[in-house]
């Protein structure tokens, strides 16, 4: 098969919609999972999950970065249709995620002697768990995929992401439907885990075969880099791997600090919010992934001006997506949490404000985060991922002996702020569009003024409406108008800008054409 030659805009669209409908329903499944979880077993449960699922995230710097060195690689020579080159990048690949494997196992290893010690109350775990056996289902699990995934990443560089998130959802669904037949039929925790991890396994296997069917000529290929060529894409790592270990750091911690401080039974109900924020940023992610693949390659075929015009408005719809998902969630979630699993299961509002500028702050980062991945900036950022995730693990122990769980995510906020926020902006305006990023700054204080004035709107108008009833249909249409809301104070400001022309002038031609296959 021929590498993708379909139009930026074309591969764009089919991804992106595909995506949203496949992060929607991967997010309907795991709402459905997690309340049979909680109808069979005890929060606690749920608080182990979040521990050995953040512990098993601190380990993942055994990558070391090296996927984003060798990614941003495989941009040009596909551009230019080398399939020798790229072959010989994906062979790169292969050797160094199997080495990725052997390490993180015996990091796994090493680590489980130390599994009390994350936990502050033992009694708090569940007489029929065996946390060392837990943990290395978990182990298992995550080292078993960095024998399949990285060939994955061709669908992601040609722009065909979607087809990793069908594959992705389908999966999802066959492993929540096996595990909660286990769940009811015994019970047991363990049991649905390893049925979940077999599931999972499967699936990597199937997929591997079809993407080397999908691309014989590339993984075909027997000849290897050159000597020189691989110490340059070491030299890259090392820079890659402040990134890694500083990202790792501040999104692998949360569970561990509550478990440690406040017990397994908060770290549960954190899990419940935890999963929506995580499935929309999932969502977000897989929405502007094919973004990356599309900037990579304007990157590698246009100027400076032709950069900077599809950098700002890639980065128009990103704001645009994340300020209206954020006034949802913070208007909704307690909301939904309340009809989905109880009032019992609520975080306080302090909290729930900072989870929400927290998912702003990382949500509204992804087309940034995007080109400095596919330009190969990292190499001018080594130190800033380090003096965050310090600044983070700092601030966030200070502040949760002070004001409790809230504390653990304003120091994530905190520490966002006075590091990475302000920096991407510097590096991409300074070394790829070479103008002053004070256009930027103007634009986001915009967009945060759109979010907060339809957050601020949003809660009196449904206060007064509603009161504070809490029924499905309130629910719907509260969500309803806090998304019209959100469009219409949009409109107002932005309204004269080039990126929302182009912006609604796509969504136009979207949906008619979609109207139009009818």
């Amino acid at each position: 098969m021929e590498f993708n030659h379909s139009s930026r805009k074309k591969n764009i669209a089919i991804s992106s919609v595909i995506n949203t409908i496949c992060r929607v329903a991967y997010l309907l499944i795991g709402f459905v999972y997690r309340m049979w979880f909680l109808k069979i077993l005890s929060v606690e449960y749920l608080g182990i999950n979040g521990v050995f699922t953040n512990i098993i995230g601190l380990m993942s710097f055994a990558d070391l970065g090296i996927s984003a060195a060798i990614i941003y690689r495989i941009y040009e020579p596909l551009s230019r249709e080398d399939t020798e080159r790229v072959g010989q990048l994906m062979r790169f690949f292969k050797k160094a995620y199997h080495l990725v494997a052997l390490v993180l196992l015996v990091f796994g290893c090493v680590i489980a002697f130390f599994l009390p010690a994350f936990i502050r109350d033992r009694a708090e775990i569940p007489g029929d768990v065996n946390i060392y056996l837990t943990f290395f289902l978990f182990l298992l699990q995550s080292v078993s995929s960095y024998f399949f995934t990285y060939r994955l990443t061709m669908f992601d560089v040609d722009q065909k992401q979607f087809i990793n998130t069908l594959i992705n959802t389908v999966t999802m669904a066959v492993r929540c439907l096996v595990q909660i037949l286990l769940l009811v039929s015994f019970r047991s925790y363990q049991l649905s885990l390893l049925a979940g991890i077999l599931v999972t396994v499967f699936s990597n296997f199937l997929t591997n075969l079809w993407v080397t069917r999908e691309y014989p000529h590339v993984f075909s290929v027997k000849s290897d880099l050159s000597r020189a060529e691989e110490r340059a894409i070491y030299k890259d790592t090392l820079a890659a791997i402040c990134h890694k270990i500083g990202g790792i750091v501040i999104a692998s911690t949360d569970n561990l600090l509550l478990a440690k401080y406040l017990g397994l039974a908060i770290t549960g109900i954190f899990s419940n919010y935890s999963m929506i924020l995580s499935g929309f940023s999932t969502m977000i992610a897989v929405l502007f992934g094919p973004f990356t693949a599309a900037l990579g390659n304007v990157h590698a075929t246009e100027d400076c001006t032709g950069r900077y015009r599809a950098y700002k408005r890639s980065l128009y719809v990103n704001f645009w997506i994340v300020g209206m998902i954020t006034a949802c969630m913070y208007l909704l979630i307690n909301d939904f949490i309340t009809l989905w699993l109880g009032a019992g299961m609520l975080l306080d509002e302090m909290t729930v404000f900072f989870l929400c500028i927290q998912f702003y702050l990382t949500g509204s980062r992804k087309v940034p985060e995007a080109y400095i991945s596919v330009c190969g900036l990292f190499v001018r950022d080594k130190g800033r991922p380090i003096i965050e995730a310090v600044l983070n693990l700092t601030l966030s122990i200070f502040l949760l002996k002070r004001i409790g769980v809230a504390g653990v995510f304003a120091g994530t906020v905190f520490s966002c702020l006075l590091t990475t926020y302000w920096r991407e902006q510097y590096l991409l305006y300074k070394y790829v569009f070479q103008v002053s990023s004070l256009d930027f700054w103007i634009f986001n204080l915009r967009m945060v003024f759109v979010t907060g004035i339809t957050i601020i709107v949003g809660k009196l108008s449904t206060l007064w409406i509603f009161g504070g009833e809490r029924s499905i249909l309130q629910w719907i249409l509260k969500g309803i108008w806090t998304v019209i809301l959100f469009g219409v104070v949009n409109g107002i400001i932005f309204w004269r800008n080039e990126e929302f022309r182009y912006a609604t002038a796509a969504l136009r031609k979207t949906l008619r054409a979609g109207i139009g296959s009818h």
